[in-house]
């Protein structure tokens, strides 16, 4: 009778195999889950700051149609309204401070902030009787900041449909 030789086990040589490929795997997949994590946070940050921009629009291009005075300084522009509120929207180092005050007793006070690096101007247009928001981002490697969002507001527009100066 002949005996059959069963093998049990494995060879140096194969666990070694299985180890390498198993740890290359593991590697390769920790890093594409980090780099989802990455992409995801910076889809989220985006996503306020194109939030936060939309909430200052909304806020700057209203009070700026109910606006009957404005003055615009480098870091600031004062609105003031017909029924004597004062509103004023200061920059600030990555955001804007928004703050309303109607005989002297402050009403309501904002601050938008964004995730990433940006640059807000105030300017006024004299010629369009119009106001512009324009808030750049910072990016490290670019020799000038880009532009990212524009609004423009004109001066006491709601007031003159109100007062019919202008047909809707």
């Amino acid at each position: 009778m002949i005996r059959k030789r069963y093998r049990t086990g494995y060879t140096l040589r194969e666990v070694s195999i299985a180890l390498a490929l198993g740890s290359t795997v593991f590697i390769a997949a920790t890093g594409l889950v980090h780099s989802a994590f990455n992409w995801s946070s910076m889809g989220r940050n985006h996503r306020q700051d194109d939030q936060t921009f939309f909430r200052l629009r909304n806020d700057f291009c209203s009070d700026t149609h109910l606006a009957t005075d404005v003055e615009v300084t480098e870091n600031e522009v004062k609105l003031t309204t017909s029924d004597g509120s004062e509103i004023v929207y200061r920059i600030e180092a990555n955001r804007v401070k928004r703050s309303q005050t109607q005989d002297e007793t402050i009403v309501r006070r904002e601050a938008y902030r964004w995730k990433s690096g940006r640059v807000v101007a105030l300017k006024l247009l004299d010629s369009e009787n119009q106001i512009e928001l324009a808030v750049s981002s910072i990016t490290p490697h670019a020799g000038k900041t880009p532009l990212w969002r524009v609004a423009k507001a004109s001066i006491g527009l709601r007031l003159l449909h109100e007062r019919g100066e202008i047909e809707p």
